[in-house]
Order: C-alpha cells, then structure tokens, then sequence
C-alpha cells in the first residue's frame, strides 16, 4: 500500500497530471496515468517550443525540468568525467589564463581544460540558450555572457590544440552527451587519444556539493543512531542506491539519498529489513505454524514471498482447507487457521452515511450521495479548496485519516515547497 501521505499516481485522471506540469509548464498527452515511475507522453506549453517528449513523473521531479528545451543549467561536470574516462588525462576547470581576460581586466574560466593534451572544451548548458536564458539572467547579464562567449571563440582556438564548445541543444542525458563529445575528438584528428570506448558512470564523482550534502545527512542521522555509515563518498542522483551500514550487523542495504532523508525526517531509522524487521517470509515459518497448530502446510513455496497464498489442513475429518496470504500469517497468526477449529475475533460495527460525511467533512471535501452499505464501494467527494473531484471508498478514507486526501493540493503543496527554474511569463 503506497504512503497515505504520498499521491497514488496510478489510473489517476489527465487532470491531475496537468496539475503537476502546471509548474514545469507541459501539458499531459496520454490517456490515463500509468504510475509516477511510467513514461508518458507530454507537450511543451511554451509558445516558442510545444515540442513532444517522453518522460515519468519521477524523472521530471528529480531533474527539476519538464521539456528538454529547458534543460539542466549546467553538465559541466558530466563532461569533465566524460573526457577525463575517454582519454585517461584528468579535465579541470581552470580560470588563470593571463591571455583569457575580459573588457574590465577579470580572468574568464575555461570549463574543461587538460593541460597535457593541450584541449579546452566550454560545456554551455540551457543557461547559454537564448530561448529560455530569461529564465535564470537579467539582460545585462545576458549581455556580457554573449561577450565573454565571443572573447573565448577568438582566443580560445589559437591557444588550444583542440577547442570545442558543447551547444545548449545538445541532450544533457549521458550517452547524448558522451556521444557528442566522442564526435567532436574525432572531427578534430584526436581518434588516436580515445583509448576507451565506454565511460564508467560508476566512478563519476558527481557534485562537490552532493558530497557536502551525503555528509551532512550522516551527520544528522548520527545525532540519534551514532553507528550508522554510508559507504559511498559521494552520490550523483538523489535516488541513485547508495550501500549503508545499519551499525546493528546486518548485511549493508541499498538506500537513496532520497529515502534516508525522509527517514530522518519523520524520526525513523534507516530503511533496514532486519532492524525494520522485514525480513521476506519463509516456506519454513509457514510450517512452523502448522505444526505449532498441531495440523500440515500444503503448501512448499512462495513464489510471490508474503503476497503468496498459503494452504492449511488441520487433519480433523470434515474440516476445510484453509486458505490465507503468507503476510497474514506473521502479522495476524490467530486469523490464519481453521475457523472450525479457532473461531477468529470478530470486530463489527454499523457504518452509516452520518459516520462517513463526517470523516469526508472532517478533512475537507464534501460528499455527493449516500454511504453504499458497503466499505469497497467508491463515492464520490469534492475538496472544498481545489473543486477537485474524487472516488475513494470508506476503506480509503479510513486509511487516508490524518493526511491530506487531495492529490491536487497534494501536488501543489509539494512542488511548492521545491526549488524550481523560474517559469516565463
């Protein structure tokens, strides 16, 4: 079951998706939502642009853009890696060139520079694009980034054996940018200097900043659980798996900047199966409990681990097989085995439309007809602020209490909360 506190993406309407790329200014094209991690279709609402694209919800909150026309600001540090993997010569930025200077005297940088090979290489990103550079810089700063540009492309290429200027059209995912940059060595004569033919993103030290960042957050998950480690120095993606020490001997797990953050947010431990006690259920517990019931488990595997259906005789004659998922048996023991034999607990209750327009009332929407007699059976609600309209059941609202229910505030209140690119006017 997804977080209550998180939006359901899945099987949700156009309308909501437009409500998340209002803010990205792109509009949805498919038909329905398919999940927050499926690609989907989507359009560029500005005016200039109104290309086609594909991209998931997920991707588009993780890079901080909708339409690759506006793209991440700057890679420069993605070409860096590229060129430093390509070649075997390490790339740094450097800004003291004597010759490199502008109107007023300052030294200017040269993104990519590797004095061995004698290469510069100037990694533009969307900030250089004229198309949406508004976005970021006043026009007196546009206009002195078009001059030092054309100070760069005159003296630049009489200093360099090969000086290369990566253009803000060019797609900022890695292969497109890897791709770009191999053409241009070879267009220059340098084939002979490209002694490997694939970049290793595994050794890609990301920002300094993301290094900051990861020590930061060990920092303060350290404050309340001090033998807790990371074993990485430094993370490229906020959801890329980074391997952790839990500090209680368990063997390491995979968890994101994102999840370790959020963890520590909500005043949790670190995602850990054993300290978290998740550890997969087993053929062997389902046994265990048949024999503890004095009875035999039908069943020899669990192909689907807690989610498995598992089958229970009690061997007294006339007594039915009884069926239950392998989760209920660890979470709900005394519900799992012959009703004849162990009556469960029976917990009843009358639900009446008073009950329910009270909760619906409770957390800001407004019901529109009468409770169905039945807890798996939709109605429809409104919420008060956004005019959003919704089907949930009574099971749903039950386990939405305490949070918002509004996926489109939801949305809104998030993205809110997030640094974002400006969007133009």
């Amino acid at each position: 079951m997804p977080n209550r506190h998180e939006v359901n993406w899945k099987g949700k309407s156009p309308a909501l998706a437009n409500v998340f790329g209002e803010f990205y200014r792109i509009l949805f094209q498919d038909e329905i939502l398919n999940g927050k991690g499926a690609e989907h279709e989507w359009r560029c609402d500005l005016e200039w642009c109104g290309s086609t694209f594909l991209a998931s919800i997920s991707q588009i909150e993780r890079r901080g853009y909708g339409c690759p026309c506006s793209g991440p600001v700057l890679s420069e540090h993605m070409s860096r890696h590229i060129l430093s993997e390509l070649t075997g010569f390490t790339f740094r930025k450097r800004k003291d060139f004597d010759w490199l200077r502008n109107k007023e005297g300052n030294k200017l940088e040269v993104d990519c520079h590797c004095e061995d090979l004698n290469w510069g290489f100037e990694d533009l990103g969307s900030i250089h694009d004229e198309r949406t550079n508004s976005r970021f810089l006043s026009d007196e700063e546009i206009e002195r980034q078009k001059e030092h540009q054309a100070i760069k492309m005159e003296e630049c290429p009489k200093r360099f054996d090969l000086y290369v200027v990566i253009p803000p059209e060019i797609g900022r995912t890695k292969r497109g940018l890897e791709d770009y940059i191999k053409s241009r060595i070879v267009e220059g004569g340098f084939e002979d200097k490209i002694i490997s033919k694939e970049v290793d993103w595994t050794r890609f030290p990301g920002k300094s900043s993301n290094r900051a960042k990861l020590t930061n957050l060990v920092r303060r998950i350290n404050l309340t659980y001090p033998k807790v480690r990371c074993l990485a120095e430094n993370f490229n993606d906020r959801l890329d798996k980074l391997p952790w020490d839990c500090g209680e001997g368990h063997p390491e797990v995979l968890v994101s900047y994102n999840q370790a953050e959020a963890a520590i947010k909500k005043g949790k431990r670190l995602p850990c199966r054993h300290c978290s006690k998740k550890v997969p259920v087993s053929i062997e517990e389902m046994h265990a409990h048949a024999r503890e019931k004095g009875g035999v488990c039908k069943t020899n595997e669990l192909p689907r681990a807690g989610r498995s259906f598992v089958e229970f005789d009690c061997l007294v004659p006339g007594h039915e097989i009884h069926r239950c998922r392998a989760s209920d048996v660890r979470n709900k023991p005394d519900r799992c085995w012959c009703e004849l034999c162990e009556p469960p607990p029976r917990e009843r209750r009358t639900i009446t439309t008073q009950i329910v327009r009270a909760l619906v009332v409770k957390h800001g929407h407004d019901l529109h007809g009468d409770y169905p007699g039945r807890n798996d059976v939709e109605m429809n609600v409104t919420c008060k602020e956004c005019g959003q309209q919704d089907d949930l059941t009574f099971r749903e609202m039950e386990n939405r209490t305490g949070s918002v229910w509004c996926d489109a505030c939801k949305v809104r209140d998030r993205l809110s909360k997030i640094l974002l690119i400006p969007r133009a006017e």
